[in-house]
């Protein structure tokens, strides 16, 4: 579904041009009461958020050129970096000079940037929330992410997916930017807020978050809808997009405080309608007369690639949701004397690891069978490929490790001791944050 015309209208302004999106303009009707209304969409004072947006995009232009990086990377299987650049240049007609991103990376140094230009100290920095309450211990094994890194890394996402060189781990590009229908219209909103939100001087903040706040009401609303098996690849940008919202409205440090409360609210219906998916998607269904499910099954040999991009994106996302909802608890924006964990028991024993990231970063149908194929003959997923399995196995290494006084001897657990830095980084994110017990924090 194409985006409406204020998305594409933010997008262009805010220098958040998606390739494939339509130019075309459409009409804004003015209210009697001074509304500006599009497609459904009121907006009070959408001409004073595009001067922001224009302003803001001469400082972002001055700023860029002071930086030192190449302006397109290659893009490298590793995500360093460090090869040379080898793209074709942009062409003269982009609206804006990208600023490389590590390809694939969560943890790589964000360019200032890509940084809101306003943070609301008055809220609390959400490093500082952490620090002060939580009390168990922080410290990690080589390869396991602390908890101010698991949020830095969490926070920093829906900046990160701004940067059309960024490769997302939890929704592949294919389903997103590189759409051939073109990038979904629930995401597609949301990075054109966080687009607006990060352009926003302090004055505009409230206008941005309401529209933020009814941006997450319309999705609340189509919600229920998540549980139609027909139409997966809808219900991952729904809840993808969603993800987006709430990581603004309750993790990044300039999120709005008078809006905290609906937030979580709004974070409650997310979690509700996400169980009722998870108990929809792990009824097993025939392939090749075996039963199959989307969170827990290993990928079926006959299963095509468009839909794999769906179910393991569906699988990414759901993980997504996990870390947002943990990591509320571990900050106590959620009431730890309440909190649930989002999966039941037998889903956490059961769920699947993401992908091996060689299959993610296929670029093809054929190169993702070749990779597969050559899968089957090497060792390249060495590890536990069930999330029990994987904490059960990081929560054993820890204890050895302080045991012996901070080292791991090999020894001991033999094959167990570096498997945590073999997983992908979004695996190592994910088995660190649900390594976390809520309630002893």
């Amino acid at each position: 579904m194409d985006e409406p015309n204020w998305t594409r209208e933010l997008l262009q302004s805010s220098s958040l041009y998606f390739e494939g999106a339509k130019q075309s303009d459409g009409d804004f009707l003015m209210s009697e009461s001074g509304s500006i209304h599009q497609n459904g969409i009121t907006f009070d004072n959408l001409e004073q958020a595009r001067r922001r947006c224009s302003q803001a995009n001469s400082a972002l232009a001055a700023s860029r050129q002071n930086h030192q990086e190449p302006r397109n990377p290659p893009r490298s299987r590793t995500g360093s970096g460090s090869e040379e650049n080898n793209s074709p240049p942009q062409s003269d007609q982009s609206p804006m000079v990208s600023t490389p991103l590590s390809f694939t990376s969560l943890s790589d140094p964000l360019p200032n940037v890509y940084r809101s230009r306003v943070s609301l100290r008055n809220s609390g920095s959400l490093a500082e929330i952490v620090k002060h309450s939580t009390t168990g211990p922080t410290s990690s094994l080589p390869g396991l992410v602390c908890i101010d890194d698991a949020i830095r890394m969490t926070v920093e996402y829906p900046l990160r997916m701004l940067a059309d060189t960024f490769r997302s781990p939890f929704i592949h590009p294919k389903l997103a930017r590189e759409c051939p229908k073109g990038m979904p219209q629930p995401i597609a909103e949301a990075l054109a807020c966080v687009g607006m939100k990060m352009h926003s001087e302090q004055p505009g903040l409230q206008f941005v978050c309401d529209v933020f706040q009814d941006q997450r009401d319309k999705l609340i609303k189509e919600i229920p809808s998540t549980s139609d098996r027909n139409d997966l690849e809808g219900v991952c940008a729904l809840l993808h997009a969603m993800c987006i919202y709430q990581i603004e409205g309750l993790l990044s440090d300039n999120r709005y405080s008078s809006k905290l409360a609906t937030a979580v609210l709004h974070h409650e219906y997310l979690v509700r309608a996400t169980r009722r998916l998870l108990i929809d998607l792990e009824k097993p269904v025939a392939v090749n007369k075996r039963p199959y499910s989307v969170l827990s099954s290993p990928t079926p040999a006959s299963m095509s690639w468009s839909t794999w991009l769906v179910h393991e994106s569906l699988r990414r996302t759901v993980f997504l949701i996990f870390i947002i909802h943990h990591l509320l608890g571990v900050a106590k924006i959620l009431d730890p004397a309440y909190f649930e964990p989002l999966f039941p028991q037998d889903l956490f024993d059961a769920i699947q690891l993401p992908s091996d990231e060689s299959l993610w970063l296929g670029e093809s149908e054929e190169e993702w069978h070749a990779i597969r194929r050559a899968l089957r003959h090497t060792d390249a997923r060495a590890g536990p490929q069930r999330l029990r399995l994987a904490v059960s196995l990081a929560k054993r290494q820890k204890e050895i490790s302080e045991r012996e006084g901070g080292t791991v001897n090999e020894d001991d657990e033999p094959g167990d001791a570096s498997f945590l830095e073999r997983l992908p980084e979004v695996s190592r994110l994910i088995v660190s944050v649900a390594s976390l017990n809520v309630r002893d924090m």
